[in-house]
Protein backbone atom coordinates (compact mmCIF):
# COMPACT_ATOMS: atom_id res chain seq x y z
CA UNK A 1 0.00 0.00 0.00
CA UNK A 2 1.61 3.52 -1.11
CA UNK A 3 1.66 5.56 2.34
CA UNK A 4 1.15 9.73 1.91
CA UNK A 5 3.49 11.89 2.51
CA UNK A 6 3.37 13.15 6.40
CA UNK A 7 2.13 16.76 5.52
CA UNK A 8 -0.47 15.00 3.58
CA UNK A 9 -1.49 12.41 5.91
CA UNK A 10 -2.16 15.11 8.09
CA UNK A 11 -4.24 17.36 6.06
CA UNK A 12 -6.19 14.39 5.53
CA UNK A 13 -7.06 13.85 9.15
CA UNK A 14 -7.87 17.55 9.68
CA UNK A 15 -10.47 16.78 7.08
CA UNK A 16 -12.31 13.91 8.21
CA UNK A 17 -12.52 15.22 11.85
CA UNK A 18 -13.89 18.51 11.13
CA UNK A 19 -15.78 17.72 8.08
CA UNK A 20 -13.94 20.40 6.14
CA UNK A 21 -10.98 21.57 5.27
CA UNK A 22 -9.11 22.82 7.58
CA UNK A 23 -7.14 25.98 6.03
CA UNK A 24 -3.19 25.70 7.60
CA UNK A 25 -1.83 29.02 8.09
CA UNK A 26 1.43 29.62 6.34
CA UNK A 27 4.45 29.77 8.82
CA UNK A 28 5.31 33.02 9.52
CA UNK A 29 8.71 34.44 7.33
CA UNK A 30 12.11 35.28 9.27
CA UNK A 31 13.39 38.47 7.78
CA UNK A 32 17.44 37.52 6.92
CA UNK A 33 19.40 38.97 8.82
CA UNK A 34 21.29 42.06 8.00
CA UNK A 35 24.92 41.23 6.76
CA UNK A 36 27.50 42.35 8.57
CA UNK A 37 31.14 42.66 7.21
CA UNK A 38 34.46 42.20 8.79
CA UNK A 39 37.10 44.82 7.44
CA UNK A 40 40.55 43.50 7.06
CA UNK A 41 43.47 45.00 6.44
CA UNK A 42 45.29 44.47 3.25
CA UNK A 43 48.48 43.37 4.58
CA UNK A 44 52.31 43.72 3.03
CA UNK A 45 55.66 42.27 4.19
CA UNK A 46 58.62 44.00 3.23
CA UNK A 47 61.46 42.39 5.06
CA UNK A 48 60.88 42.63 8.88
CA UNK A 49 58.23 45.13 8.51
CA UNK A 50 54.95 44.41 8.06
CA UNK A 51 52.08 46.85 6.37
CA UNK A 52 48.72 47.05 7.74
CA UNK A 53 46.76 49.09 4.99
CA UNK A 54 43.19 49.88 6.29
CA UNK A 55 40.59 51.49 3.96
CA UNK A 56 38.41 53.82 5.45
CA UNK A 57 35.03 52.33 5.09
CA UNK A 58 33.51 56.18 5.21
CA UNK A 59 36.56 57.61 2.87
CA UNK A 60 37.06 55.36 0.27
CA UNK A 61 39.85 57.50 -0.71
CA UNK A 62 41.52 57.64 3.28
CA UNK A 63 44.00 54.96 3.87
CA UNK A 64 45.36 54.26 7.46
CA UNK A 65 48.78 52.38 7.29
CA UNK A 66 50.33 50.85 10.46
CA UNK A 67 53.80 49.25 10.26
CA UNK A 68 55.13 47.10 12.86
CA UNK A 69 57.82 44.48 13.09
CA UNK A 70 56.69 41.03 12.08
CA UNK A 71 58.71 39.08 14.52
CA UNK A 72 58.64 41.13 17.84
CA UNK A 73 55.39 43.89 17.21
CA UNK A 74 56.93 46.77 17.96
CA UNK A 75 55.32 49.71 16.04
CA UNK A 76 57.23 51.22 13.57
CA UNK A 77 54.67 53.92 12.51
CA UNK A 78 51.74 54.75 11.15
CA UNK A 79 50.45 56.75 8.68
CA UNK A 80 46.93 58.05 6.69
CA UNK A 81 47.33 58.52 3.06
CA UNK A 82 44.78 59.38 0.73
CA UNK A 83 44.60 57.31 -2.82
CA UNK A 84 46.84 54.43 -1.47
CA UNK A 85 46.77 51.63 -4.57
CA UNK A 86 45.82 49.21 -1.96
CA UNK A 87 45.72 46.13 -4.59
CA UNK A 88 49.43 46.56 -5.70
CA UNK A 89 51.67 43.62 -4.82
CA UNK A 90 54.46 46.38 -3.65
CA UNK A 91 52.77 49.98 -2.32
CA UNK A 92 54.47 50.74 0.26
CA UNK A 93 58.01 50.87 1.82
CA UNK A 94 59.19 51.87 5.37
CA UNK A 95 63.05 54.01 5.25
CA UNK A 96 63.94 55.67 8.20
CA UNK A 97 60.77 56.35 9.57
CA UNK A 98 59.42 58.20 6.32
CA UNK A 99 56.67 56.04 4.20
CA UNK A 100 57.39 55.94 0.45
CA UNK A 101 53.53 54.81 -0.97
CA UNK A 102 52.07 54.62 -4.52
CA UNK A 103 48.97 56.78 -5.01
CA UNK A 104 47.01 56.12 -7.99
CA UNK A 105 44.67 58.77 -9.43
CA UNK A 106 42.00 59.32 -11.83
CA UNK A 107 39.21 56.54 -13.48
CA UNK A 108 41.30 53.03 -14.79
CA UNK A 109 37.40 51.72 -15.49
CA UNK A 110 37.48 52.37 -19.38
CA UNK A 111 40.01 51.80 -22.11
CA UNK A 112 41.04 55.79 -22.88
CA UNK A 113 40.67 57.00 -19.45
CA UNK A 114 43.28 59.34 -17.72
CA UNK A 115 45.25 58.23 -14.68
CA UNK A 116 48.60 58.21 -13.35
CA UNK A 117 50.14 56.53 -10.26
CA UNK A 118 52.13 59.11 -8.01
CA UNK A 119 55.37 58.01 -5.73
CA UNK A 120 54.78 60.34 -2.31
CA UNK A 121 57.34 60.10 0.76
CA UNK A 122 55.73 60.77 4.09
CA UNK A 123 57.35 61.83 6.60
CA UNK A 124 56.93 61.29 10.70
CA UNK A 125 56.26 64.78 11.02
CA UNK A 126 53.36 64.50 8.65
CA UNK A 127 55.19 66.21 5.67
CA UNK A 128 54.95 64.75 2.32
CA UNK A 129 56.54 65.56 -1.16
CA UNK A 130 55.33 63.89 -4.36
CA UNK A 131 58.70 61.88 -6.09
CA UNK A 132 57.28 60.62 -9.26
CA UNK A 133 54.38 60.46 -11.54
CA UNK A 134 54.01 57.64 -14.37
CA UNK A 135 51.32 54.86 -15.04
CA UNK A 136 52.33 51.63 -13.61
CA UNK A 137 54.79 52.04 -11.36
CA UNK A 138 56.98 50.02 -9.33
CA UNK A 139 59.77 51.37 -6.82
CA UNK A 140 62.46 50.58 -4.41
CA UNK A 141 64.20 52.92 -2.25
CA UNK A 142 68.04 52.77 -1.17
CA UNK A 143 68.61 51.92 2.25
CA UNK A 144 69.70 55.31 2.99
CA UNK A 145 67.59 56.77 0.67
CA UNK A 146 70.04 58.43 -1.83
CA UNK A 147 68.14 56.91 -4.44
CA UNK A 148 65.17 55.44 -5.83
CA UNK A 149 64.88 53.41 -8.65
CA UNK A 150 60.92 53.44 -10.19
CA UNK A 151 60.06 51.23 -13.23
CA UNK A 152 57.13 52.14 -15.10
CA UNK A 153 55.39 49.84 -18.31
CA UNK A 154 57.62 46.72 -18.70
CA UNK A 155 61.02 48.17 -19.54
CA UNK A 156 61.83 51.80 -18.71
CA UNK A 157 64.10 52.60 -15.74
CA UNK A 158 64.14 55.97 -13.90
CA UNK A 159 66.24 56.43 -11.10
CA UNK A 160 66.15 59.53 -9.18
CA UNK A 161 67.34 60.83 -5.74
CA UNK A 162 66.53 61.83 -2.75
CA UNK A 163 64.92 65.12 -3.82
CA UNK A 164 63.14 63.50 -7.08
CA UNK A 165 66.15 65.01 -9.24
CA UNK A 166 66.50 61.96 -12.18
CA UNK A 167 69.79 60.86 -11.99
CA UNK A 168 69.82 58.12 -14.79
CA UNK A 169 66.96 56.93 -17.40
CA UNK A 170 67.74 53.09 -18.57
CA UNK A 171 66.26 51.09 -21.09
CA UNK A 172 66.65 47.90 -19.53
CA UNK A 173 65.79 45.88 -22.70
CA UNK A 174 68.70 47.28 -24.12
CA UNK A 175 70.88 46.59 -20.99
CA UNK A 176 69.48 43.05 -21.43
CA UNK A 177 71.19 42.43 -24.84
CA UNK A 178 73.71 39.97 -24.89
CA UNK A 179 72.79 38.36 -21.27
CA UNK A 180 69.20 37.43 -21.45
CA UNK A 181 68.21 34.51 -24.14
CA UNK A 182 64.62 36.44 -24.48
CA UNK A 183 65.93 39.92 -24.46
CA UNK A 184 63.81 40.22 -27.55
CA UNK A 185 60.83 38.78 -26.73
CA UNK A 186 59.32 41.28 -24.73
CA UNK A 187 60.72 40.14 -20.97
CA UNK A 188 59.58 42.26 -17.88
CA UNK A 189 62.26 43.70 -15.82
CA UNK A 190 61.04 44.02 -11.66
CA UNK A 191 63.12 45.98 -9.19
CA UNK A 192 64.11 43.89 -6.07
CA UNK A 193 66.44 46.27 -4.21
CA UNK A 194 69.28 48.04 -3.46
CA UNK A 195 72.67 46.26 -1.78
CA UNK A 196 73.20 47.70 2.11
CA UNK A 197 75.41 50.82 0.79
CA UNK A 198 73.05 51.56 -1.83
CA UNK A 199 75.72 51.19 -4.68
CA UNK A 200 74.08 48.09 -6.39
CA UNK A 201 70.82 47.57 -7.90
CA UNK A 202 69.26 44.24 -8.45
CA UNK A 203 66.75 43.72 -10.76
CA UNK A 204 64.73 40.17 -12.09
CA UNK A 205 63.56 39.54 -15.21
CA UNK A 206 61.00 37.37 -16.01
CA UNK A 207 58.65 36.23 -19.27
CA UNK A 208 55.44 35.19 -18.61
CA UNK A 209 55.57 33.35 -15.13
CA UNK A 210 59.49 32.29 -16.09
CA UNK A 211 62.35 33.52 -14.31
CA UNK A 212 64.76 34.37 -17.27
CA UNK A 213 67.53 36.21 -15.27
CA UNK A 214 69.27 38.42 -13.23
CA UNK A 215 70.26 42.01 -13.54
CA UNK A 216 72.70 43.78 -10.81
CA UNK A 217 73.90 48.01 -11.80
CA UNK A 218 76.50 49.66 -10.42
CA UNK A 219 75.06 53.08 -9.35
CA UNK A 220 78.41 54.62 -10.53
CA UNK A 221 78.14 53.87 -14.10
CA UNK A 222 75.47 51.54 -14.84
CA UNK A 223 77.16 49.13 -15.70
CA UNK A 224 75.50 45.57 -16.17
CA UNK A 225 76.89 42.24 -14.44
CA UNK A 226 73.68 39.81 -15.57
CA UNK A 227 73.20 36.03 -14.83
CA UNK A 228 70.98 34.06 -17.53
CA UNK A 229 68.81 31.90 -15.16
CA UNK A 230 66.91 30.79 -17.78
CA UNK A 231 68.03 26.61 -16.94
CA UNK A 232 66.67 27.00 -13.50
CA UNK A 233 62.62 25.48 -12.98
CA UNK A 234 61.95 28.50 -11.51
CA UNK A 235 58.40 30.24 -11.91
CA UNK A 236 56.33 32.09 -9.90
CA UNK A 237 58.00 31.04 -6.49
CA UNK A 238 61.61 32.82 -6.15
CA UNK A 239 62.89 35.63 -4.03
CA UNK A 240 66.17 37.52 -4.65
CA UNK A 241 67.94 38.89 -1.51
CA UNK A 242 69.83 42.48 -2.63
CA UNK A 243 71.94 42.98 0.18
CA UNK A 244 73.56 39.12 -0.90
CA UNK A 245 72.88 38.14 -4.41
CA UNK A 246 71.01 35.28 -3.13
CA UNK A 247 68.15 33.74 -4.71
CA UNK A 248 65.94 31.52 -3.16
CA UNK A 249 63.80 29.24 -5.64
CA UNK A 250 61.37 26.44 -5.58
CA UNK A 251 60.93 23.99 -8.91
CA UNK A 252 56.83 24.28 -8.31
CA UNK A 253 55.04 24.24 -11.57
CA UNK A 254 53.40 27.48 -12.66
CA UNK A 255 49.50 26.69 -11.88
CA UNK A 256 46.65 29.10 -13.33
CA UNK A 257 43.40 28.11 -12.15
CA UNK A 258 42.47 25.49 -9.23
CA UNK A 259 41.66 22.71 -11.41
CA UNK A 260 45.30 22.64 -11.79
CA UNK A 261 46.07 23.24 -8.37
CA UNK A 262 43.67 20.56 -6.98
CA UNK A 263 45.62 17.92 -9.63
CA UNK A 264 48.70 19.49 -8.54
CA UNK A 265 48.37 18.78 -4.43
CA UNK A 266 46.93 15.19 -5.83
CA UNK A 267 49.81 14.33 -7.54
CA UNK A 268 51.97 14.52 -4.85
CA UNK A 269 55.20 15.63 -7.24
CA UNK A 270 58.32 16.25 -5.42
CA UNK A 271 58.92 20.21 -5.25
CA UNK A 272 62.33 21.40 -4.21
CA UNK A 273 63.10 24.67 -2.10
CA UNK A 274 66.76 25.47 -3.16
CA UNK A 275 69.36 28.99 -2.44
CA UNK A 276 71.74 29.69 -5.40
CA UNK A 277 74.56 32.39 -4.38
CA UNK A 278 75.28 34.12 -7.83
CA UNK A 279 78.24 35.08 -7.76
CA UNK A 280 79.96 32.03 -6.83
CA UNK A 281 77.06 29.42 -8.68
CA UNK A 282 77.23 27.64 -5.19
CA UNK A 283 73.60 25.96 -3.93
CA UNK A 284 72.09 24.91 -1.20
CA UNK A 285 69.02 22.92 -0.98
CA UNK A 286 66.66 24.00 2.21
CA UNK A 287 63.95 21.55 2.07
CA UNK A 288 61.59 19.46 -0.20
CA UNK A 289 57.48 18.54 -0.51
CA UNK A 290 54.57 16.88 -2.02
CA UNK A 291 52.50 18.48 -4.25
CA UNK A 292 52.78 22.04 -2.76
CA UNK A 293 54.87 24.75 -3.21
CA UNK A 294 57.14 27.45 -0.24
CA UNK A 295 56.28 30.74 -1.47
CA UNK A 296 59.94 31.85 -0.05
CA UNK A 297 60.29 35.47 1.04
CA UNK A 298 63.98 36.48 2.27
CA UNK A 299 63.35 38.22 6.07
CA UNK A 300 67.03 38.96 6.03
CA UNK A 301 70.49 37.93 5.14
CA UNK A 302 70.33 34.83 6.19
CA UNK A 303 66.89 33.70 6.96
CA UNK A 304 64.26 32.91 4.71
CA UNK A 305 60.59 32.21 5.46
CA UNK A 306 58.44 29.54 3.56
CA UNK A 307 55.27 27.38 4.12
CA UNK A 308 55.88 24.78 6.45
CA UNK A 309 55.99 21.63 4.02
CA UNK A 310 55.27 19.51 7.07
CA UNK A 311 51.89 20.90 7.08
CA UNK A 312 48.14 21.19 5.95
CA UNK A 313 48.92 23.40 2.55
CA UNK A 314 45.32 25.10 3.00
CA UNK A 315 46.23 26.05 6.63
CA UNK A 316 49.52 28.73 4.93
CA UNK A 317 51.38 27.78 8.08
CA UNK A 318 55.06 29.44 7.65
CA UNK A 319 58.21 28.47 9.07
CA UNK A 320 62.13 29.98 8.83
CA UNK A 321 65.37 28.37 7.86
CA UNK A 322 68.94 30.07 8.49
CA UNK A 323 71.01 29.65 5.46
CA UNK A 324 74.21 30.64 6.34
CA UNK A 325 76.84 32.35 4.18
CA UNK A 326 78.97 30.99 2.11
CA UNK A 327 77.09 27.48 2.63
CA UNK A 328 76.36 25.01 -0.19
CA UNK A 329 77.98 23.18 -3.31
CA UNK A 330 78.75 23.86 -6.63
CA UNK A 331 76.29 22.84 -9.24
Amino acid sequence: MRRLPRWLAALTLATTLSGCLVEVPPPEETAAPSPTYEVRPAVRLVGRARFALNVDPADARETDIRVTDDSSGEELGAFTVPDVHVPHYHPVELHNGNLYVIQRLGDTTSPNASWSDELWRYRPDGTAERLYTAQGIDFRPSPGEERIAVRYGEQALVVIDGQGRTEATLDTAVLGQGILPAAEEGWMANPVGWSADGRTLWLTATWGPRLEGVLCMAAEDWAVTGYDLSDLPAHFEHDLNPATGRLAYSDAPALFDADAAEAFQRSGQTVTLTVRDLATGQSEVVATAAGQGFRPRWVDDVTLEYDDPAANPDLGQRITSIVPLGAGSSD
